[in-house]
């Protein structure tokens, strides 16, 4: 994913065995945190874990997944110019991003059964702010100065509002035209005994 997409992999002062590193590095550390203090702290219950013996067994792979998943994107702006130790924290950075998202999104009740805000939206505005922190070259980590960081929170929210407004267009004109949801009898009987 990282290693193929770098601008620099062709270059001779980036190696792309140090974006592979960085990417396994940061998706590793927030997969150990996430299900560590799943098995911990409980902070993905659901019906399975109801009894107390599958709590102390009971590890969620979708949560595991999504895990490793939330380091990579988190690692995924800045993994050609960073140490192995940042790309750690960033995925550990990542991992609490994640969890508290899907908390959030669980509050407001808004369905998305495979995570895919949290991941890739939640935890894409921290991999583009994590490069003003953590670049060799220019992080608040290595010059002391947050000029960086400034401009990536202000490319976060540019991205956030631009993706913001084209999905907002493109929803609203299909609920519109009717097409946003299927029929009631399509929700009572269920869309995949009526399309398979």
């Amino acid at each position: 994913m990282n290693a193929g997409g770098s601008m620099k992999i062709s270059s001779r002062d980036v190696k792309p065995n140090l974006i592979v590193m960085n990417t396994i590095v940061s998706a590793a550390a927030s997969g150990f945190l996430v299900t560590n203090l799943n098995q911990l702290g409980n902070i993905f219950p659901d019906e399975s874990q109801i009894s107390e013996r599958q709590i102390l067994y009971h590890y969620n792979v979708h949560s595991l997944c999504n895990a490793v998943l939330a380091g990579m994107v988190s690692v995924t702006a800045s993994c050609n110019n960073i140490d192995l130790w940042a790309a750690a924290v960033i995925g550990v950075i990542g991992s609490i991003i994640y969890s508290q998202s899907k908390k959030l999104i669980s509050r407001f009740e808004i369905d998305d059964p495979l995570d895919v805000s949290e991941v890739h939206g939640f935890c894409g505005i921290w991999s583009v702010i994590a490069v003003g922190i953590f670049d060799i070259e220019k992080g608040f980590f290595y010059t002391g100065k947050a000029d960086l960081i400034g401009i990536q929170f202000l490319g976060a929210i540019c991205y956030s509002i631009w993706a913001g407004l084209l999905s907002f267009i493109f929803f609203y004109s299909l609920k519109k035209n009717g097409k946003l949801r299927v029929s009631t009898l399509y929700e009572v009987i269920g869309l995949d005994f009526i399309m398979h």
